[in-house]
Protein backbone atom coordinates (compact mmCIF):
# COMPACT_ATOMS: atom_id res chain seq x y z
CA UNK A 1 0.00 0.00 0.00
CA UNK A 2 2.99 2.34 0.27
CA UNK A 3 2.76 2.99 -3.46
CA UNK A 4 -0.28 5.15 -2.58
CA UNK A 5 2.11 7.77 -1.21
CA UNK A 6 3.87 8.33 -4.53
CA UNK A 7 0.99 8.17 -6.98
CA UNK A 8 -0.62 11.20 -8.55
CA UNK A 9 -3.91 12.56 -7.29
CA UNK A 10 -5.76 11.58 -10.46
CA UNK A 11 -4.77 7.92 -10.03
CA UNK A 12 -6.24 7.74 -6.51
CA UNK A 13 -9.36 9.49 -7.76
CA UNK A 14 -9.58 7.01 -10.63
CA UNK A 15 -9.15 3.94 -8.38
CA UNK A 16 -11.36 5.16 -5.53
CA UNK A 17 -14.26 6.66 -7.45
CA UNK A 18 -14.25 6.09 -11.20
CA UNK A 19 -13.55 2.33 -11.14
CA UNK A 20 -16.35 1.61 -8.61
CA UNK A 21 -18.78 3.69 -10.68
CA UNK A 22 -17.81 1.76 -13.80
CA UNK A 23 -18.35 -1.52 -11.93
CA UNK A 24 -21.81 -0.35 -10.88
CA UNK A 25 -22.64 0.81 -14.41
CA UNK A 26 -21.58 -2.58 -15.75
CA UNK A 27 -23.96 -4.17 -13.25
CA UNK A 28 -26.80 -1.93 -14.47
CA UNK A 29 -25.94 -2.81 -18.07
CA UNK A 30 -26.05 -6.54 -17.29
CA UNK A 31 -29.36 -6.05 -15.51
CA UNK A 32 -30.86 -4.31 -18.54
CA UNK A 33 -29.44 -6.68 -21.17
CA UNK A 34 -29.72 -10.03 -19.41
CA UNK A 35 -32.19 -9.19 -16.65
CA UNK A 36 -29.78 -11.08 -14.41
CA UNK A 37 -30.77 -9.84 -10.98
CA UNK A 38 -28.38 -12.19 -9.20
CA UNK A 39 -25.32 -10.76 -10.98
CA UNK A 40 -26.50 -7.22 -10.25
CA UNK A 41 -27.11 -8.11 -6.60
CA UNK A 42 -23.54 -9.34 -6.17
CA UNK A 43 -21.76 -6.67 -8.27
CA UNK A 44 -22.89 -3.84 -5.96
CA UNK A 45 -20.69 -4.96 -3.03
CA UNK A 46 -17.71 -5.33 -5.37
CA UNK A 47 -17.88 -1.65 -6.30
CA UNK A 48 -18.26 -0.67 -2.65
CA UNK A 49 -15.36 -2.89 -1.61
CA UNK A 50 -13.01 -1.44 -4.24
CA UNK A 51 -13.76 2.10 -3.09
CA UNK A 52 -13.40 1.29 0.60
CA UNK A 53 -10.13 -0.58 0.16
CA UNK A 54 -8.53 2.28 -1.79
CA UNK A 55 -9.81 5.07 0.48
CA UNK A 56 -8.96 3.37 3.77
CA UNK A 57 -5.68 2.04 2.42
CA UNK A 58 -4.77 5.62 1.52
CA UNK A 59 -5.83 6.89 4.95
CA UNK A 60 -3.81 4.15 6.69
CA UNK A 61 -0.62 4.71 4.71
CA UNK A 62 -0.72 8.51 4.81
CA UNK A 63 -1.53 8.64 8.53
CA UNK A 64 1.18 6.13 9.40
CA UNK A 65 3.83 7.84 7.26
CA UNK A 66 3.01 11.37 8.41
CA UNK A 67 3.24 10.26 12.03
CA UNK A 68 6.90 9.35 11.48
CA UNK A 69 7.76 12.89 10.33
CA UNK A 70 6.16 14.77 13.25
CA UNK A 71 5.35 12.26 16.01
CA UNK A 72 1.77 12.36 17.20
CA UNK A 73 0.45 11.66 20.66
CA UNK A 74 0.90 7.90 21.01
CA UNK A 75 -2.61 7.39 22.36
CA UNK A 76 -4.12 9.23 19.37
CA UNK A 77 -2.00 7.21 16.95
CA UNK A 78 -3.07 3.97 18.62
CA UNK A 79 -6.70 5.11 18.46
CA UNK A 80 -6.27 6.02 14.78
CA UNK A 81 -4.81 2.64 13.90
CA UNK A 82 -7.53 0.90 15.90
CA UNK A 83 -10.39 2.97 14.51
CA UNK A 84 -9.31 2.76 10.88
CA UNK A 85 -9.78 -1.01 11.05
CA UNK A 86 -13.48 -0.54 11.95
CA UNK A 87 -14.55 0.22 8.35
CA UNK A 88 -12.83 -2.99 7.22
CA UNK A 89 -14.87 -5.06 9.67
CA UNK A 90 -17.99 -3.09 8.75
CA UNK A 91 -17.36 -3.87 5.10
CA UNK A 92 -16.88 -7.56 5.83
CA UNK A 93 -20.08 -7.63 7.93
CA UNK A 94 -21.94 -5.84 5.14
CA UNK A 95 -20.71 -8.29 2.49
CA UNK A 96 -21.58 -11.32 4.65
CA UNK A 97 -25.02 -9.92 5.36
CA UNK A 98 -25.50 -9.10 1.67
CA UNK A 99 -24.74 -12.73 0.79
CA UNK A 100 -26.74 -14.38 3.61
CA UNK A 101 -29.99 -12.39 3.60
CA UNK A 102 -31.34 -13.78 0.31
CA UNK A 103 -30.69 -17.27 1.62
CA UNK A 104 -32.52 -16.50 4.90
CA UNK A 105 -35.48 -15.04 3.02
CA UNK A 106 -35.67 -18.15 0.85
CA UNK A 107 -35.95 -20.37 3.96
CA UNK A 108 -38.94 -18.33 5.20
CA UNK A 109 -38.08 -19.17 8.80
CA UNK A 110 -38.49 -15.70 10.26
CA UNK A 111 -41.00 -13.36 8.75
CA UNK A 112 -39.78 -10.61 6.46
CA UNK A 113 -40.86 -7.96 8.96
CA UNK A 114 -38.77 -9.54 11.73
CA UNK A 115 -35.75 -9.81 9.44
CA UNK A 116 -36.11 -6.20 8.33
CA UNK A 117 -36.42 -5.02 11.94
CA UNK A 118 -33.30 -6.95 12.99
CA UNK A 119 -31.39 -5.67 9.99
CA UNK A 120 -32.35 -2.04 10.57
CA UNK A 121 -31.51 -2.21 14.28
CA UNK A 122 -28.10 -3.70 13.61
CA UNK A 123 -27.44 -1.42 10.64
CA UNK A 124 -28.15 1.74 12.63
CA UNK A 125 -25.74 0.77 15.39
CA UNK A 126 -23.01 -0.28 12.97
CA UNK A 127 -23.51 2.82 10.82
CA UNK A 128 -23.23 5.17 13.83
CA UNK A 129 -19.97 3.52 14.87
CA UNK A 130 -18.77 3.61 11.26
CA UNK A 131 -19.46 7.35 10.92
CA UNK A 132 -17.69 8.15 14.20
CA UNK A 133 -14.62 6.16 13.12
CA UNK A 134 -14.73 7.77 9.67
CA UNK A 135 -14.75 11.29 11.13
CA UNK A 136 -12.01 10.46 13.64
CA UNK A 137 -9.77 9.20 10.82
CA UNK A 138 -10.33 12.42 8.90
CA UNK A 139 -9.74 14.51 12.03
CA UNK A 140 -6.47 12.76 12.81
CA UNK A 141 -5.19 12.93 9.25
CA UNK A 142 -6.05 16.64 8.96
CA UNK A 143 -4.11 17.40 12.13
CA UNK A 144 -1.14 15.31 10.95
CA UNK A 145 -1.09 17.11 7.59
CA UNK A 146 -1.14 20.54 9.23
CA UNK A 147 1.52 19.52 11.77
CA UNK A 148 3.77 18.36 8.97
CA UNK A 149 3.15 21.56 7.05
CA UNK A 150 4.07 23.90 9.93
CA UNK A 151 6.39 21.42 11.71
CA UNK A 152 4.77 22.13 15.06
CA UNK A 153 1.84 20.82 17.06
CA UNK A 154 -1.51 22.29 16.03
CA UNK A 155 -5.07 22.22 17.29
CA UNK A 156 -8.06 21.08 15.32
CA UNK A 157 -9.29 24.59 14.54
CA UNK A 158 -6.03 25.27 12.71
CA UNK A 159 -6.53 22.25 10.46
CA UNK A 160 -10.18 22.78 9.47
CA UNK A 161 -9.28 23.38 5.80
CA UNK A 162 -7.51 20.03 5.58
CA UNK A 163 -10.37 18.32 7.44
CA UNK A 164 -12.99 19.52 4.97
CA UNK A 165 -10.79 18.69 2.00
CA UNK A 166 -10.43 15.14 3.28
CA UNK A 167 -14.12 14.98 4.18
CA UNK A 168 -15.11 15.81 0.59
CA UNK A 169 -12.70 13.20 -0.70
CA UNK A 170 -13.53 13.13 -4.40
CA UNK A 171 -12.67 16.81 -4.72
CA UNK A 172 -10.27 17.07 -1.79
CA UNK A 173 -8.02 14.28 -3.02
CA UNK A 174 -6.97 16.53 -5.92
CA UNK A 175 -5.62 19.06 -3.40
CA UNK A 176 -4.52 16.81 -0.52
CA UNK A 177 -2.41 14.27 -2.44
CA UNK A 178 0.01 16.86 -3.90
CA UNK A 179 0.42 18.29 -0.38
CA UNK A 180 1.15 14.79 0.94
CA UNK A 181 3.67 14.17 -1.85
CA UNK A 182 5.38 17.51 -1.18
CA UNK A 183 5.40 17.05 2.60
CA UNK A 184 6.78 13.53 2.50
CA UNK A 185 9.28 14.45 -0.21
CA UNK A 186 10.57 17.35 1.88
CA UNK A 187 10.67 15.20 5.01
CA UNK A 188 12.64 12.42 3.33
CA UNK A 189 15.10 14.98 1.91
CA UNK A 190 15.56 16.46 5.42
CA UNK A 191 16.10 13.02 6.93
CA UNK A 192 18.68 12.09 4.27
CA UNK A 193 20.48 15.41 4.76
CA UNK A 194 20.90 14.78 8.51
CA UNK A 195 22.14 11.22 8.00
Amino acid sequence: MKFLLDVKHWFIFLCAFIVPVLIELYGYYQLKVNTNLTFFFYIIPVGIAVMQIVVYGWLWVVGSKLEVVVPADSSKMAAYKGVIIVPFFTLVAFLVFWAIVPFLFSLKLPSSAEMLYLFMTGAVVIQCFFIISFLFCFYFLAIMLKQNEVMDYVEFKESLKEFFLILFLPVGIWIIQPIVNKTLGKASADIERYW
